[in-house]
């Protein structure tokens, strides 16, 4: 039991580099980019290792002995990066150029200055601020995001050129949740990282193994080790039961599920589909896919229609490249949507308590919800008994519904999100609606091109039309309904457990 020397932070990373937590195919890429000058975007959910990936980035290049400058862009503005800057290249070096890394956390929060900035360094390897004009910055940039930054683009909230720019060197973490078959190997290897501080060897049952393959993982990695130490240190034996499980939902801000709970989840047999009836489900969907690629090639037609009688008008070839970059990404959306769906595997119906998990999803466009005023009512009937559903697919579900409504232009003002217990023909099932003040924006497009344009603007969007999917594989259902005066509702209905 001699006490444990420090790990420089290099070997620490390297480490966690090696270790189960990155995937194959991550770590291929990692030693790939780390060995070119360009920039690199990470891109995964809260918890899901985006920093431990960049610093990897970083120890594995060529240029390792280059500082490594770290940003949280929440907040930062162009004045508080000049003065951090400023302030280490006036106490840290001295000369008229300098090699580093920049890394940027949840780009997709910098403000339009700051983007404007990023892209000017490198482009011209100069920062065009007092005090930092003359000094020459080669910079190997390194940004992350929790959201897409498509979306953002979208929304006219980053620069489209930026995006191209930093998204050079894409790399994608998938969640805990995609990667369930893992999460044994994950939790006995985060165990026996920790064995001297936990003095015994300690190891899962494989009852509380299957209890975290069940779960859901709102806070990925992070959680998964937070969960499993407190597990750990809490317990006096050697094995980890069900019941020794200490889940924490103290950030979520939501109830907290009793460890009883837990202790009696029962594994619920999966739904198997037969080929023909995923083959027809994909079948329907081409139709709504069709739909939707033809709405931006409608746009981008008609605008390059106009393009040779207006070439010389500045703001008309600046709106052009516009329309054709967003619906490009729109359409790059719409096909990862697709994909997606298309490799969902048959449901593992599992027990979910559902109020918990549309605590997360909404949480997780907070930021959105925010920045666009909408008023946010909750109205989540406690008490109400766990739904059976995919953990997995039940995500999908709630992230196409949130983003569909999140892509209103004009709103929404209001979204209303309420859960209720109903009875129907002897049977229970639980609602859940969500209430927006404001029609699907696809009667606006009409308008926009025409009712002659040839485009079916009465079929849903791709996003519901897969959400529905999925309802009706977990012998679930869902509803729309639109109402000029009132806005839309979105319905869905699920089996609960007996």
């Amino acid at each position: 039991n001699e006490p444990k020397l420090p790990v420089p932070a290099e070997e620490k990373i390297k480490a966690w580099l090696y270790s189960s937590r990155m995937p194959a195919d991550v770590r291929e890429k990692v030693f790939k980019v780390s060995f070119s000058s360009f920039p690199v975007f990470i891109q995964g959910e809260e918890g899901t290792g985006k920093s431990e990936v960049a610093k990897a980035i970083h120890f594995l290049s060529p240029n390792k002995d280059r500082p490594f400058l770290r940003f949280f862009c929440r907040g930062l503005t162009a004045e508080k990066f000049a003065q951090k800057l400023t302030f280490w290249l006036k106490n840290f070096y001295k000369g008229e150029s300098i090699a580093l890394t920049l890394f940027f956390e949840e780009v997709e929060n910098l403000d339009w200055d700051m983007q404007t900035i990023l892209l000017d360094l490198w482009h011209d390897q100069r920062i065009n601020w007092p005090g930092l004009e003359e000094i020459g910055i080669e910079a190997k940039i390194i940004s992350t995001s929790i959201s897409s930054l498509a979306q953002a683009v979208s929304a006219g909230k980053f620069r489209g050129d930026l995006y191209q720019t930093l998204e050079m060197l894409p790399i994608f973490l998938k969640p805990l949740r995609e990667r369930k078959e893992e999460i044994p190997r994950l939790a006995n290897e985060i165990l026996q990282e920790h064995n001297r501080e936990l003095i015994s060897r300690k190891k899962f049952s494989l009852e509380a193994l299957e209890i975290l393959q069940q779960y859901y993982w709102p806070g990925n990695l992070s959680e998964l080790e937070s969960l499993t130490l407190r597990s750990a240190v809490l317990k006096e034996g050697d094995i980890l039961l069900p019941e020794d499980l200490i889940f924490s939902f103290g950030r979520l801000e939501a109830e907290a599920v009793p460890r009883t709970e837990v202790k009696k989840e029962k594994i619920y047999p999966a739904i198997s589909m037969a080929p023909e009836e995923k083959g027809n489900l994909f079948d329907a969907t081409l139709s709504t896919l069709a739909h939707e690629i033809k709405n931006p090639l409608v746009a981008i037609s008609t605008f390059a229609s106009l393009l040779p009688e207006k070439y010389d008008d500045p703001e008309f070839r600046y709106q052009f490249s516009k329309i054709v970059n967003l619906d490009v990404q729109r359409i790059n959306e719409l096909l990862e949507n697709l994909l997606e769906f298309a490799q969902l595997p048959s449901p593992r119906i599992q027990e979910n308590f559902l109020n918990q998990v549309i605590r997360e999803v909404l949480r997780r466009k907070e930021k959105f919800f925010k920045e666009r005023g909408t008023e946010l009512i909750l109205e989540l009937k406690d008490d109400l008994p766990n739904v059976l559903f995919d953990g997995a697919q039940l995500d999908f579900v709630l992230r196409n519904v949130l983003d569909n409504i999140c892509k209103q232009e004009a709103g929404p003002n209001k979204l209303k999100v309420s859960t209720d217990l109903k009875e129907e023909d002897q049977k229970r099932f639980v609602e859940l609606h969500f209430w927006y003040d404001t029609i699907n924006n696809i009667r606006k497009m009409a308008k926009a091109f025409g009712e002659d344009s040839g485009v079916n603007f009465e079929e849903l969007n791709l996003a519901l039309s897969l959400a529905r999917k999925v309802m009706v594989r977990n012998r679930g259902d869902m509803a729309v309904t639109q109402e000029e005066e009132k806005g839309t509702i979105l319905s869905l209905k699920f089996q609960v457990a007996s």
